[in-house]
């Protein structure tokens, strides 16, 4: 989260459009920026089973990264906060593609199943317009934040359906499990095709100089990020 914050205000500062992958090194839930989390998550639980939570810089409700699954950070400058939309849109239809060229029945969702807010439940409760469904499933699901004159977005590309573990830690009603047949192709691959992707339309690797540049400057945010008495702040 420090990393991706980081790259957020770099790359707005330098007019850059900066993408990231990656995992988590084991399960992991991240809360949503402005999530009222001690009414929705059993802290006391996910401490007692040594699971890792953090707070994202960006909203939306909490997210459960599995270790074999994968996470986006895309960030760069926008025009105005209209254009945020665009964006999520822009950039979730070329990953759905990729997806399909792996043989997942990706779309993007034209609409939103349920109402989007910040009442107790998962992010992946609800399926937003904009949001990548395979089969019935919502895949992958995204989150922003504004700053003045560009964006950060994370991403969350679920490979299976987490429902049954975050049903240990929820404090709303247990929720069903989704039957599928989806075959998903290991986190690596995924990530692989993804940036072959990105770079078959025009995009580049970044230079060590700059990802360097961008983890000395990440430091400073660390400790806020470690502290999870700020993380279970609301």
């Amino acid at each position: 989260m420090a990393l991706d914050l980081a790259a957020a205000r770099y790359a707005i500062r330098h007019d850059l459009a900066l993408m990231r992958w990656y995992q988590w090194e084991r399960d992991t839930l991240s809360l949503g920026a402005h999530e009222a989390a001690t009414r929705t998550w059993h802290r006391e639980r996910l401490e007692t089973d040594g699971v890792a939570v953090v707070r994202r810089p960006t909203g939306g409700r909490g997210v459960w990264h599995a270790a074999d699954d994968l996470t986006y950070a895309w960030t760069g400058p926008l025009p105005d906060r209209g254009s945020a939309r665009h964006r999520y849109q822009e950039l979730h239809e070329a990953m759905a593609a990729v997806l399909r060229a792996n043989g997942l029945a990706a779309r993007v969702s034209p609409v939103t199943d349920g109402r989007a807010d910040l009442t107790p439940g998962a992010c992946f409760d609800l399926s937003l317009r904009g949001e990548i469904m395979v089969e019935d499933r919502k895949a992958v699901g995204a989150a922003q934040r504004c700053f003045p004159g560009g964006l950060l977005q994370h991403g969350a590309i679920a490979r299976h359906d987490h429902r049954p573990v975050e049903n240990r830690y929820l404090r709303t009603p247990p929720r069903p499990a989704r039957s599928s047949q989806e075959n998903w192709p290991s986190a690596e691959a995924l990530a692989e095709a993804l940036e072959q992707d990105e770079l078959a339309r025009g995009a580049e690797r970044a230079p060590q100089e700059l990802t360097d540049a961008i983890a000395t400057a990440s430091v400073a945010e660390l400790e806020t990020f470690a502290d999870q008495e700020w993380t279970w702040r609301r």
